[in-house]
């Protein structure tokens, strides 16, 4: 039996040439998305030491320290649920205060 390669050197050609191009198309577009990548970290870090991430505020506990959770669960649920947990129960656990 004789196996042959149906595809012509032109083919052969072709294809080499194209896979070299889409290699380089995709090396650019790598080194495109790690330079906006790098440029959003940069931005994000400088964001988080202007805002620090944290949700509790220190403040909080020296102006408020033992919120009413009723009232913050009603606002927030007119806030965010236009009213739609009216139903929900809200009760403080004994396991909280531990």
């Amino acid at each position: 039996m004789t196996y042959f390669d149906s595809t012509s050197a032109f083919e052969k050609d072709f294809d080499e040439q194209t896979n070299d191009e889409d290699f380089l198309i995709a090396l650019q577009l790598q080194n495109q998305f790690d330079k906006e990548e790098k440029e959003n970290e940069e931005q994000l870090d400088k964001v988080t030491q202007i805002h620090p991430m944290n949700v509790v505020d220190k403040q909080w506990e020296l102006i408020d320290p033992n919120p009413d959770i009723y009232t913050l669960f009603q606002q927030f649920n007119h806030q965010f649920f236009y009213g739609k947990l009216d139903s929900v129960y809200v009760e403080w656990s004994r396991r909280m205060t531990r």
